[in-house]
């Protein structure tokens, strides 16, 4: 059960993750933008992301014996690496995510300052993470669930 709503807090964040980019990039252009959905989005993107750091937390220590050590590390080693990697992926997007609630309240998306540029960067990154951290977990997934 905590796999499904790890899943479901990783689709959470895909799709708030690539509505918030969407918004930052149009913002960041000129094409206009509504600030309070643009806070409202990197909101739920930070707390869905927290949400899925954690129950994958929680999780872990039963894939590093029941899944990773039994099967991964000795039929599948480069499903370990990919792992391995994606760790080190949500860590980055931890930083991100954490990041962007109190940028996203102070920046003016008219103006085309550090700021803006700072808060357009970190939601395009975010949202290429997420998008790469569950599309890796899900496959990974696939190969051995728990």
């Amino acid at each position: 059960m905590l796999l499904v709503l790890h899943a479901a807090a990783a689709i959470v964040a895909i799709g708030s993750a690539t509505h918030a980019a969407v918004l930052a990039i149009r913002a960041w252009t000129g094409r206009g933008t509504r600030p309070k959905l643009r806070r409202t989005y990197a909101v739920v993107t930070a707390i869905s992301y927290g949400v899925c750091f954690l129950l994958g937390l929680w999780i872990y220590p039963t894939f590093r014996v029941e899944v990773r050590a039994a099967h991964f590390d000795v039929a599948l080693p480069w499903a370990t690496a990919a792992f391995e990697v994606k760790e080190h992926w949500a860590g980055l997007g931890l930083f991100c995510a954490a990041a962007l609630v109190p940028l996203g309240r102070t920046v003016d998306p008219r103006r085309r300052d550090s700021e803006s540029r700072a808060f357009a960067v970190l939601t395009v990154m975010l949202a290429v993470v997420v998008w790469y951290t569950t599309f890796c977990g899900l496959s990974l997934t696939a190969l051995r669930p728990i």
